[in-house]
């Protein structure tokens, strides 16, 4: 195998400590991650309380709850830290970071994303509710579709442990490609999970159409190092992509399902009834980690 690439992920951290799934993932799907660096994210409410009299005791109340909650977001931090440090071949590669804002995750997780210029952002499974909100949120809705240029992982289950392998979903040539491309840099140098190539044949793509994106997407694999003996393909016939991938993820046990999606704002009816793959798996898969990236 070749020398691992080093690679560097944001791993959001919540109140509940005991549901950071997204720490679980990593351990289970990647071992003992020695090529990668994590930066351990906590976002804390902005301070309210300014400007107060000393003598009210009222105020000086709100300060100690203030500082309270700080204490509690580092705390929550070093839990995390040690726990992954545990895991890790090089406990120094675990970073924490905590910010004071009054914007809200949201906001915090897309600026901390681009600025640090991560592999990919894993979201737990409280960290989920932040990224619904992007999804149900009209402001935060144009945030997820128009700005975020990096990959999303979504880990919504603590075990992990039975599953394996994963399911790259072909579609539109470009962002199948590229989500093919970081599939394969995020394995490279690794030999312990399989990667199908899965093609859902509902009729839009021509099957010259189809097996191009198939080429495409297995040389990117094979760029990134990935083992030709480790890239399957299957295609199934179906009128419902989102269904039927749910279906083979669930049927077959994968650890990951990875999409690709296009930039652009949903209409108002994909937002009650979504017409994406990726929104349809979001809202839908509850066993396997969601990997997207646009």
């Amino acid at each position: 195998m070749e020398k691992p690439i080093e690679k560097s992920l944001l791993l959001t951290i919540s109140d509940d400590h005991t549901a950071s799934s997204n720490l679980r993932f990593i351990d289970h799907f990647f071992g003992s991650p020695c090529e990668f660096h994590f930066t351990l994210f906590y976002v804390a409410p902005r301070s309210s309380v300014s400007g107060y009299d000393p003598l009210d005791p009222g105020a000086a109340t709100l300060l100690e709850l203030d500082k309270r909650k700080r204490s509690k977001g580092h705390e929550y931090l070093e839990i995390a830290r040690s726990w992954l440090a545990s895991h890790m071949c090089d406990p120094s590669r675990v970073k924490k970071k905590l910010i004071h804002t009054s914007m809200g995750p949201v906001p915090e997780i897309i600026h901390e994303g681009h600025q640090g210029m991560y592999d990919a952002v894993v979201l737990g499974r409280r960290g989920l509710g932040w990224f619904t909100e992007l999804v149900e949120d009209s402001v935060s809705h144009q945030i997820l579709w128009r700005q975020i240029d990096f990959p999303i992982w979504i880990c919504r289950e603590h075990e992990f442990s039975a599953r394996k392998n994963v399911l790259l979903c072909l579609g539109d040539a470009g962002p199948s490609i590229r989500m093919a491309d970081h599939v394969g840099f995020m394995l490279s140098g690794m030999d312990r999970h399989r990667v199908t190539l899965f093609h859902v044949d509902n009729g839009k793509m021509s099957p010259d159409e189809a097996e191009r994106v198939f080429e495409e997407a297995r040389g990117a694999l094979l760029s990134n190092h990935i083992d030709e003996s480790l890239i399957d393909r299957k295609v199934v016939k179906a009128k419902s992509a989102a269904d039927t991938i749910l279906k083979e993820s669930v049927d077959n046990d994968y650890a990951v399902v990875a999409v690709g999606r296009q930039a652009g704002a949903p209409s108002a009816m994909d937002k009650l009834f979504p017409g994406s793959v990726s929104t349809s798996l979001l809202r839908k898969i509850t066993r396997s980690a969601l990997w997207v990236s646009k």
